[in-house]
């Protein structure tokens, strides 16, 4: 049950403009799972109830709010982590690297937002990744015109993915 001061103070303005900040930040994704449309501002704390800074609150679709809010036992996050796509953290290069899916790869040259693949006739299949295994490079580029690979290495049962610089045009 809310009590009436704090419900007067959800309905509030100050509240109001805290909400869209955070909704901002997320972009109107989830950011605890990445996976689904953010629905609901959710408190990681009440230590500073009333006065809140952004960074005590995070923008969570239902499925999470319910997990979080002991509504649910089914946690939306361990598909998440079970997921080949987790990997995609490592290329988020802002204050949101945390995250564990759905991070956005920017372009490594000019930062840009807008990546495109290439043609997937260019893929790459390499037997001698710098002498550790194998590896597949999916050319991109970005609205800047930067070239760069996304790339798969593999060596020894462990899986890497990181971006490899490119002095070549990619096609469209």
């Amino acid at each position: 049950m809310i009590d009436e001061k704090y419900a007067t103070y959800l309905a509030g303005r100050e509240w109001a403009v805290l909400k869209e900040q955070v909704k901002k930040r997320s972009r109107g994704r989830c950011e605890r799972c990445c996976l689904n449309e953010g629905s609901a501002v959710h408190h990681k704390t009440y230590i500073r109830k009333y006065c809140e800074l952004i960074e005590d609150l995070q923008h969570v679709c239902t499925p999470c709010h319910e997990f979080l809010s002991g509504k649910s036992d089914k946690d939306p996050c361990d598909a998440v982590f079970n997921s080949v796509l987790g990997v995609q953290r490592l290329f988020r290069n802002d204050k949101y690297a945390n995250h564990v899916f759905g991070a956005q790869i920017k372009c490594p040259i000019c930062g840009g937002e807008n990546v495109h693949v290439g043609s997937k006739e260019a893929i790459k299949e390499d037997n001698a990744w710098e002498h550790r295994g194998n590896m597949l490079a999916i050319p991109c580029y970005c609205e800047c015109s930067c070239n760069f690979y996304l790339c798969l290495g593999f060596y020894k049962g462990y899986s890497w993915m990181f971006i490899q610089k490119s002095d070549v045009q990619v096609d469209a």
